[in-house]
């Protein structure tokens, strides 16, 4: 697999489904304030027009293999109950639940043993124990104490339930029995990503390859290609919790991820034979796991940037967003927070595969200054910008300065403001004269890994908030419930200096 950076974008046309995922600027947005504002909104605008993604797989054949793989995130750890445990329109998994039945990594290391027969079964969400061994009937699930680790919807099932309704609600149909999604999910806790590479002790990255394969025998007459792979790993990266060694450096991360992204690539294609690539797509690590130096000593946002960094310089590589916005259990997903990020990676996904428009998230292109004056323009999916509160476990909670630090060669630079300049610009005022050069964080450490600050999309993601037994009770949010999961892209974790331009530019 080549990698490039993604060329200039320009031109092509709206394919259908505008109206569903919402316009680049929504009619009530105000116009934008000046020419360096307009010509953000237009490059937005550009990207959000379809055309432009035409070498990736899509979702054509009889069954689309989705992948999930990384750490507790992507493994759904404490998202217990199971949210979605009714099958949609025939979309399936591997066994019994969407994971691997041999916790035990020295259990016939680098094969996917399923729960139950293998076979092709309807998928649905299922709660399995703190072990991962047992699927728990519902009064086991209602008598689970806080706290405890059983896995129940991770985000593979709202992504796989979400691209489908997507993709059925474009055709206004009901159901499409010819294509259906397989959602397979090899994930580990607390695995850094160089356990996820090819030939690691622990063989994680064979046994997604065996899954696949496994797949792939069972198809009987139907073509069998892999559509996506969602990585969800980092933040292991951004420190060392058990002294194993885990190089935490920006370049690190970038080398593996890309050695990674290739390998599965290669590996995947020789199973199903398919000619086009499928897509990886990323959450970005951050909320509590932030921190804003490496092992060395270096500072800077090493994985957040690293897995931006990645994302827009590959062409099969989209980086959906953070997961500090949605709902948790301190760190963790809870079981909407983990649905919720699931119906997003489906926006964006249906938004590559199937509309062929490409994808960036919310992040700054360039940064300047003026005097005490910071100004910051940003690439906006769906102008305009706004700012508002991240739920934090199950609160939402305003972040100090919205998100935003400034630091300098004397130290943190007080902020006097943080203030919206227009619909794709940020203005910071500062409290004192920069001395020397000066950063710009966003979402670091010293507020969590929070930031306040996102988009204005207007997508009717397919899935709702629930309330459902063994929930806890501040989960049961009424700005939230029976409402469809909010679809704001919220803007991703960075650090850059005062200066900084985008290196493909904005025209």
């Amino acid at each position: 697999m080549t990698v490039g950076r993604r060329a200039a974008l320009g031109g092509g046309l709206l394919l259908g489904g505008g109206a569903l995922l919402g316009l680049p600027r929504p009619p009530s947005a105000p116009p934008p304030a000046g020419p360096e504002d307009a010509a953000l909104v237009a490059r937005s605008a550009r990207i959000a027009r379809g055309g432009q993604v035409a070498h990736l797989q899509t979702p054509v054949t009889g069954l689309n293999v989705q992948m999930t793989d990384g750490q507790s995130l992507a493994d759904g750890q404490e998202t217990w109950p199971a949210l979605s445990t009714g099958n949609y329109d025939g979309n399936l998994m591997l066994g019994d639940a969407v994971w691997y039945a041999n916790r035990d990594p020295a259990d016939r290391k680098g094969q996917f043993v399923p729960f139950g027969a293998e076979a092709l079964r309807p998928l649905r969400a299922v709660t399995l124990d703190a072990a991962h061994t047992a699927i728990l009937d519902p009064a086991r699930v209602a008598a689970l104490p806080p706290g405890d680790a059983a896995f129940g919807e991770p985000p593979a099932i709202g992504l796989a339930n979400g691209l489908k309704r997507l993709m059925n609600r474009r055709r206004r149909i009901a159901a499409d029995p010819a294509r259906r999604i397989v959602a397979v999910d090899t994930a580990y806790s607390g695995q850094d990503i160089a356990r996820l590479l090819p030939g690691a002790p622990f063989g994680f990255f064979e046994r997604s390859v065996d899954a696949v394969r496994r797949v792939h025998a069972l198809r009987r007459a139907e073509a069998c290609v892999v559509l996506l792979n969602l990585l969800m790993v980092g933040e292991f990266n951004y420190y060392d919790p058990d002294g194993r060694g885990v190089d935490t450096t920006h370049a690190h991360f970038v080398r593996a991820l890309n050695a990674y992204i290739d390998a599965k690539q290669r590996h995947f294609a020789a199973i199903t034979g398919q000619s086009r690539p499928f897509a990886t797509f990323l959450h970005q690590a951050g909320g509590v796991y932030t921190r804003d130096r490496d092992a060395t000593g270096r500072p800077g946002l090493a994985v957040g940037q690293a897995q931006v960094d990645v994302s827009l310089a590959r062409r099969d590589t989209f980086l959906v967003g953070p997961v500090y916005p949605v709902t948790d259990k301190n760190g963790h997903l809870d079981s909407n927070g983990s649905r919720w990020f699931g119906n997003q990676v489906a926006k964006v996904a249906y938004r590559v595969l199937v509309e062929g428009r490409d994808w960036e998230p919310l992040h700054p292109l360039w940064i300047d200054r003026e005097g005490r004056v910071i100004r910051i323009g940003f690439h906006v999916p769906a102008p305009p910008l706004r700012f508002a509160a991240p739920w934090i476990g199950s609160v939402a909670q305003p972040v100090a300065h919205h998100g935003f630090r400034i630091s300098d060669d004397a130290g943190d630079v007080p902020i006097a403001d943080v203030a919206l300049a227009g619909q794709a610009i940020v203005r910071i005022d500062l409290a004192r004269d920069v001395r020397g050069q000066a950063q710009v964080w966003f979402a670091h450490e010293g507020v969590g890994g929070n930031g306040g600050l996102c988009d204005s999309d207007d997508v009717v993601l397919p899935d709702r908030y629930v309330d459902r037994p063994g929930m806890y009770p501040a989960a049961r949010i009424a700005a939230l419930l029976d409402r469809s999961y909010p679809a704001a892209n919220w803007c991703v974790a960075f650090w850059r200096p005062v200066g900084f331009r985008d290196p493909r530019g904005i025209g």
